[in-house]
């Protein structure tokens, strides 16, 4: 941000021929008022989508995730009422009452994946694969960056049946 307010008048711009010379009307720009920066926003980086919450069960790294109001519990994708829960995905695993880190969106690395181009979704194991559940809650987690790192980009869930 400048600082700066500026108030541009575009007049309207009247071009004519005379003898292959061009007459326009310029833009004509006022300052009227200087202004104070605001404060900075947040930091831009990757790890931005992280939060941290508590376990509400034993949970794996790498497991999508679902809120219920206190505490992260693994998705179950056979059941409705975890349709409009989906936080994100763990970035470590957790025990019981242990806090665990959920990535909600940026980059997320694991070389043990092996990926093929293409998007990413929650699986029947709640885990991150390239083939979604045949029915119940079917998530677009993100998109595939290079086989060992995706971008999550969680998309709006939605029930088959």
């Amino acid at each position: 941000m400048s600082g700066i307010t500026v108030v541009t008048d575009q007049l309207e711009v009247v071009t004519t021929h005379v003898r292959d010379t061009i007459v326009s009307t310029p833009k004509v720009t006022e300052i009227v008022s200087v202004a104070r920066q605001g404060p900075p926003g947040r930091d831009g980086n990757a790890l931005a989508g992280n939060i941290n919450m508590v376990a509400g069960e034993n949970l794996s790294g790498h497991v999508v995730v679902i809120s219920d109001g206190s505490t992260i519990k693994k998705l179950d994708y056979t059941n409705i009422n975890h349709l409009g829960s989906i936080l994100g995905i763990t970035t470590n695993a957790a025990l019981l009452g242990d806090p665990v880190e959920v990535r909600t969106s940026g980059e997320m690395i694991n070389p043990g994946w092996s990926f093929t181009s293409g998007a990413v979704f929650a699986n029947i194991t709640a885990q991150i694969g390239q083939t979604p559940t045949p029915n119940g809650i079917y998530i677009q987690l993100g998109t595939i960056i290079d086989p060992t790192s995706i971008l999550v980009n969680i998309k709006r869930a939605i029930w088959r049946t």
